[in-house]
């Protein structure tokens, strides 16, 4: 019995991975998860293993998740895993903290963080990662992005990357076009002599329309050299299409071949197929791996393949494929990933997502593919408090549910049958101006935010009686 709960302290951690990921750039939780537990598969049956409690603000924001595993004789042990989430007066999350229980010197210490910073419209416009590391027994920074922003564009950023180990640190700097594409891109190391960032690599490009060229060199007895040269295609919506890299040869004074990418989308941009080309000794195109991608009607992924081409056997043999399913709502049931066999690909594993009337997730299972048919591993069930997401409520008999958030491409309010035709709505940026408007025409009314640049906006429903309703939604 006692080997039976080390395995199950031992599943949890791959729990935290499964379960226990969240947007990093906001943690709204309108749905208000009160707990789930987690549970494994063992002699045929669910075992309850552990658990997350969930604590909100009054906004409800998630603020704190915690994990909790069990003892021998099945009682709770106290948790040692949290997640902490710190948020500003907008709502907008400003950090993330990992916590983990250290049980040698019995405290929590700060694992792994992230810390965020907002410009006037609800965009992120720093983002800092720190890790703990072990050697030094603290938290140091290990990542952060600086972004700056056109019209809600994104136009530059600059990457920092810190190695305590080695001491090499590394930024990156990128510029952008309004269309999107990279126009400049150097690459510098830090320097511990004299405390200065030097140069190491360079990119830039030119752009005529839809056609752009652009050049590569790397840093070296104190200039520039050329390296790589690019000459890149793009459609009517500024989306690459073909791409072909050549090298420089500084000895004999040429530029040769060195890889190519075809890109074939369909009407909305969506990449469906990407072939990458190398170069063979004879100076000629020869395929290198592809991608292949299908998409549901709202533009999210549900078929994503990936091969690599075996010369030996001249012929295509698959790396790794994902696939989604969806519900009429457009929320995701599985998610499927193979392996390539000896007859093509095969079931690797494979999660299974389970919601309730009103779209809330109740159960999400995860399954191995063994000896020919899927295997129960895992499992986590979902228990709510009572559901409340108006920032402002009044008192009226009316229940709305407004999701997902964050969203992509739509919303959906949701809400009971009284009075839904005395509904309009308008969608606000955060300085007021109306984006979007329209009138509730069904008891779930999906709404397109297609047209939406990212950032944070107020939804807004109102009466004919002049009521309203408030709630932020965030468009990633």
């Amino acid at each position: 019995m006692k080997s039976f709960f080390i395995i199950i302290t031992l599943n949890l951690v791959f729990c935290l991975n499964l379960f226990g990921q969240q947007n990093k750039s906001r943690i709204n939780n309108q749905n208000n998860v009160k707990y789930s537990l987690i549970d494994i598969w063992h002699n045929d049956n669910w075992v309850e293993s552990g658990k997350y409690e969930y604590s909100y603000d009054n906004q409800k924001n998630l603020t704190l998740k915690s994990l909790y595993s069990k003892n021998t004789d099945g009682s709770w042990k106290d948790s040692h895993w949290k997640m902490e989430y710190i948020y500003n007066d907008a709502g907008l999350i400003e950090a993330q903290i990992e916590h983990r229980y250290e049980y040698s010197i019995q405290v929590f210490y700060e694992y792994d963080m992230y810390e965020y910073e907002y410009n006037q419209d609800g965009l992120t416009t720093v983002i800092t990662h720190f890790q703990w590391f072990p050697f030094l027994q603290q938290l140091k920074e290990a990542y952060s992005i600086e972004k700056v922003y056109n019209n809600s564009k994104v136009v530059s950023t600059t990457q920092f990357y810190y190695d305590w180990e080695t001491l090499q640190h590394r930024k990156v700097f990128k510029q952008y076009d309004t269309h999107g594409r990279l126009e400049n891109h150097i690459s510098y190391i830090f320097s511990d002599d004299d405390g200065e960032w030097e140069n190491q690599t360079k990119f830039e490009f030119s752009f005529d329309d839809l056609n752009g060229s652009g050049l590569g060199y790397y840093w070296q007895n104190e200039v520039w050299n050329t390296s790589s040269r690019y000459t890149i295609i793009y459609n009517s919506n500024y989306f690459k299409l073909n791409e072909i890299e050549e090298s420089y040869n500084s000895n004999l004074d040429e530029w040769t071949n060195y890889k190519k990418i075809e890109i074939t989308r369909d009407n909305n941009g969506n990449a469906i197929s990407e072939i990458h080309y190398q170069v063979n000794s004879d100076n000629e195109w020869v395929y290198n791996k592809k991608y292949e991608n299908s998409y549901f009607v709202d533009n999210e992924l549900e078929i994503s393949e990936w091969y690599e081409w075996d010369i030996s056997l001249n012929e295509w043999y698959g790396l790794s494929k994902v696939r989604k399913t969806q519900n009429s709502d457009g929320l995701k049931t599985s998610d499927i990933s193979y392996n390539w066999g000896d007859t093509g690909w095969e079931i690797d594993n494979k999660k299974i997502f389970t919601y309730n009337e009103d779209n809330l997730a109740t159960e999400t299972v995860y399954q191995e593919y063994v000896e020919g048919s899927l295997i129960n591993k895992e499992r986590e069930r979902f228990y709510y408090t009572e559901l409340v997401t108006s920032i402002n409520p009044i008192n009226d008999t009316q229940t709305i549910q407004i999701y997902p958030s964050p969203s992509r491409d739509h919303i959906f309010v949701s809400l009971t049958s009284e009075s839904r035709e005395n509904y309009s709505w308008s969608i606000l940026s955060m300085d007021g101006t109306v984006q979007l408007s329209g009138t509730l025409m069904s008891n779930r009314e999906k709404i397109s935010t297609a047209t939406l640049s990212k950032g944070v906006y107020i939804l807004t429903l109102k009466t004919n009686q002049g009521s309203h309703k408030t709630y932020k939604i965030l468009k990633e």
